[in-house]
């Protein structure tokens, strides 16, 4: 697993030509589709065949493409244990290149990577803007969907673009990023028609065509967010919102949750799947939050757990018959924190 410099990613980049061949693999999300369009749109530019496929564990069109007929791969935003489950779809004849903002464990030992993570938070849109310099109101919704814009990282990124078009963060997120996430969401059965539409746009002035995939969405989640407001558990100031059934706007709807309840530490439970594992995550924007501890400390002596994420946003796995003794842990432990 060889790591290159964001120099030798720019090299790489600007070798591709007519001759190439290339497969772009994005998360389904907002920062992996403003990744990957602005990957599309260079290889467009540079005369190469590309496609492009939005891959999460459990939704993809991957299975339709023959991989080995791409001669070079670009892996974007994806946490690098979801790559693996489709590692050995792709071979040492291939270039393949992988880039992701989480923790990059274990990769065969073939794959190009950039590893950014040193830089703090700093999500993958804005690392392939940086690389690339194009679709800069793309970049800042992709950052603005993984939660970039609350890091002190990403400030100035984001102030530049913001003053570049003269908007506030709140105006932006409203007229820009808001449509372009919800588009995606309208279309989570057909994520080409989502890249299509959005790929075609060249200005922030055409996104209006987005709106009428938007309302519709913006209409669903406002009702969600009402039934989770209904079920609502306040324990020591923490608030504990349970979903009463699955919901393909749910990392949406913590999002604007978080956001919504500043300060307020989050926590969301889902319904547990045939397995009887609960997925629940946590939103917390207070400035000195470091989630990972919190929940690591929690889970301490509970069996067949698994966390990942950031300090202000975190996703764990646990068993069911685990949930109220992991709850009242976290509860302890963020009262002494």
């Amino acid at each position: 697993m060889p790591k290159i410099t964001f120099q030798e990613t720019k090299e790489f980049l600007e070798k591709i030509d007519s001759n190439d061949n290339v497969l772009i693999v994005h998360h389904n999300d907002g920062d992996g589709f403003a990744s990957g369009i602005i990957l599309y749109d260079w290889c467009v530019y540079k005369g190469a065949k590309v496609d492009e496929v939005a891959y999460s564990s459990n939704a993809s069109n991957i299975d339709k493409f023959q991989i080995s007929e791409y001669n070079k791969v670009i892996i974007c935003d994806i946490n690098y244990v979801r790559f693996n489950l489709i590692a050995d779809r792709f071979s040492e004849k291939q270039k393949v290149f992988f880039t992701d903002h989480s923790r990059i464990g274990d990769l065969p030992e073939y794959i190009l990577v950039l590893d950014e993570t040193n830089k703090g938070y700093v999500p993958t849109s804005k690392t392939i803007y940086e690389l690339i310099e194009t679709k800069p109101w793309l970049a800042l919704s992709g950052l603005i969907e993984d939660s970039g814009d609350i890091y002190p990282e990403n400030k100035e990124f984001v102030e530049e673009i913001l003053n570049k078009y003269e908007m506030s963060i709140e105006e932006f997120k409203e007229k820009v990023a808001r449509k372009i996430t919800n588009t995606i969401l309208h279309f989570k059965n057909d994520y080409p028609e989502a890249f299509k539409l959005i790929q075609k746009i060249n200005s922030i002035e055409e996104i209006s065509s987005l709106e009428k995939y938007s309302k519709l969405i913006e209409y669903e989640m406002n009702n969600q967010m009402i039934s989770l407001e209904n079920n609502l558990e306040i324990i020591e100031d923490i608030y504990f919102y349970k979903y009463t059934t699955e919901s393909p706007y749910a990392k949406q709807i913590d999002t604007k949750m978080g956001i919504k309840n500043e300060n307020i530490f989050c926590v969301f439970e889902y319904p547990r799947d045939e397995k009887d594992i609960v997925h629940m995550t946590a939103r917390y924007q207070y400035e000195n939050a470091d989630l990972i501890s919190l929940f690591e400390k929690s889970l301490m002596g509970l069996e067949e757990t698994n966390i990942r994420g950031y300090p202000k946003a975190v996703s764990i796995h646990i068993k069911k018959e685990n949930v109220e003794k992991f709850k009242a842990n976290l509860i302890k432990n963020f009262i002494q924190h």
